[in-house]
């Protein structure tokens, strides 16, 4: 067996369905307008409790990665997380 280089830890996959964006934080929430009373903020544990079964069907049921389970809670529940 041979040992582990440098050079393996780039040799990730690559292609269709391959995630680019591992690694970088999540997007932050919107900034609030002035007026805005309902502005978003990062997730608290109540949110969390909320959003479970649909953060779970994502992840598990649907085979996501990490990354676009955060992006698409993001982009579609208003969900910020990280």
């Amino acid at each position: 067996m041979a040992p582990f280089s440098s050079d393996d830890a780039d040799s990730g996959p690559s292609g269709p369905g391959s995630d680019t964006t591992a690694g970088q934080s999540p997007p932050p929430p919107p900034a609030a307008t002035p007026g805005d009373t309902a502005a978003p903020a990062w997730a608290r544990a109540v949110d969390w409790d909320r959003q479970r079964a649909t953060i779970t069907e994502l992840y598990r049921d649907r085979g996501m990665r990490l990354e676009e389970v955060v992006a698409t809670m993001a982009r579609e529940h208003a969900f910020y997380a990280k």
